[in-house]
């Protein structure tokens, strides 16, 4: 079940375990993803620039890594955005061996939210990201 946030987003990663993140961005508005290991250190970042119009679905970054550090890596969207996330799981035997998070954002809903409410669109198109964590071991 989706669920409707805002802020910081946290992942449980465990050291060892396949991690693949993609970006994609649709605003005319700049887009940011930083996704940081629980030291702090960066593990992904990407970017996009304001750009005039409406904008088109764009490629923005993607990464795949092996997580070196266990704990709560944290996922920091597009500044004041509303965030959407999902998450699923697949699993055999009762392990865990696949769990997938989408994350979807309106950029200006947040903001919006308390001053201008008819102006968010709600649209939550603006930045796609998804984190993909495989569990190695077998």
């Amino acid at each position: 079940m989706s669920e409707l946030r805002s802020g910081p987003q946290t992942i449980n990663i465990s050291e060892g375990q396949f991690v693949i993140v993609s970006a994609y961005a649709q605003s005319a508005g700049p887009q940011t993803v930083e996704f940081k290991q629980p030291n702090g250190a960066l593990a992904f970042i990407a970017n996009k620039q304001r750009t005039p119009g409406r904008g088109d679905l764009q490629f923005i970054g993607f990464r795949s890594f092996v997580s070196p550090i266990t704990g709560d890596f944290t996922l920091n969207l597009t500044e004041d955005a509303a965030v959407l996330c999902d998450e699923t799981t697949m699993e055999l035997d009762g392990r865990t061996l696949l769990r997938r998070y989408g994350f979807l954002t309106d950029d200006r809903a947040a903001a919006q939210r308390e001053a201008r409410r008819d102006k968010a669109d709600g649209d939550f198109n603006d930045l796609l990201v998804t984190i993909e964590v495989f569990s190695l071991g077998g």
